[in-house]
């Protein structure tokens, strides 16, 4: 699930570009997606169709909001498991938090390669 990453990191030349793209990709995009995807689609979606079905439409409109067909599965399956985290414990911390380190891990990967 790295490519994206890595096209993102490519342009980041200095360390201070690197931090500010860091603070992006792995706080604000977390923050900002897991309050849509979890706390508003989730959580609507759970209003009208069984819970799993609103984990499982949550789990593939995030995939295709980052528009990545070549890591379709991988995506999906990761909004999934975001989707159980804010699902059953009924907060969005668990969530955000697992997102904050999958795209840390992501980006910190990216830059290791660079």
């Amino acid at each position: 699930l790295g490519q994206p990453t890595t096209r993102d990191t490519g342009a980041a030349h200095s360390v201070g570009a690197l931090i500010v793209l860091l603070v992006f990709l792995a706080v604000g995009a977390p923050l900002v997606e897991e309050r849509f995807f979890r706390g508003l689609l989730l959580r609507s979606l759970a209003r009208t169709v069984a819970p799993a079905v609103a984990i499982v439409v949550s789990g593939l409109l995030f995939e295709l909001a980052h528009f990545e067909a070549v890591q379709f599965a991988g995506l999906a399956v990761v909004g999934v498991v975001f989707g159980c985290l804010a699902w059953f414990t009924g907060r969005l911390g668990p969530s955000i938090g697992a997102h904050v380190a999958f795209n840390a891990a992501a980006v910190v990967t990216a830059v290791h390669i660079h």
